[in-house]
């Protein structure tokens, strides 16, 4: 009996480690600590340029690690003004990821919904669909198996089964793992990078 290829196994477990790693309590944790960013990069601004930089300094680590990211470097003045500004731009990118997110995921998961709600004119969804939400009566036959042209018909379960199963399986894990690197990135300024620490150990 032919064995597996331990390269083989070992591509197939990343590849579900990606996947379920979208959808763990970390993932979730760092959706918020995101989403915090905006509100407080703007205290931590506030805060910085008022000359008490330690509280900011002190707010951001405490997201930090109820997000699960790694420890600071001590904080300085600089640093902690860097981290208020990007948390800004990464707190504003990740409001519009997790909106567009949330969207899509109602819109999939609850397929049924396209019958009462629309969100713009064609079937791509507008950079901001909550603001193009609009409300209709269903169509006649709106659950029996009238959805020919959609993916998954003709049946009502079979489009909302490949919907919703192409928005859980794929979109989601990549916009959640966007979130990630948002969450890093956003933590970046309060953090040496090890050659540069090695070189002021080494002065």
């Amino acid at each position: 009996m032919p064995r597996a290829r331990p390269g083989r196994d070992r591509t197939g477990m990343g590849v579900l480690r990606i996947w379920t790693t979208a959808y763990r309590a970390g993932t979730w944790r760092r959706f918020g600590y995101v989403l915090l960013g905006l509100p407080l990069g703007v205290a931590g601004l506030v805060l910085a340029l008022a000359g008490r930089w330690r509280t900011a300094a002190r707010w951001q680590e405490r997201a930090a690690r109820w997000a699960d990211l790694p420890d600071p470097d001590p904080a300085t003045p600089g640093r902690t003004l860097g981290a208020a500004v990007l948390s800004v731009l990464t707190g504003a990118v990740g409001w519009a990821v997790t909106q567009y997110l949330g969207f899509l995921v109602l819109y999939s998961v609850g397929y049924p919904l396209r019958n009462y709600v629309g969100a713009g004119d064609g079937e791509t969804a507008p950079l901001v669909p909550w603001l193009h939400l609009s409300f209709h009566q269903a169509p006649p036959g709106a659950w029996a198996s009238t959805y020919h042209s959609a993916w998954g018909g003709p049946t009502l379960a079979g489009a909302w089964a490949v919907h919703a199963g192409l928005v859980l399986l794929t979109l989601f894990p990549l916009l959640a793992w966007t979130i990630r690197g948002l969450a890093r990135l956003q933590r970046a300024p309060l953090r040496h990078r090890p050659a540069t620490r090695a070189v002021r150990l080494a002065s």
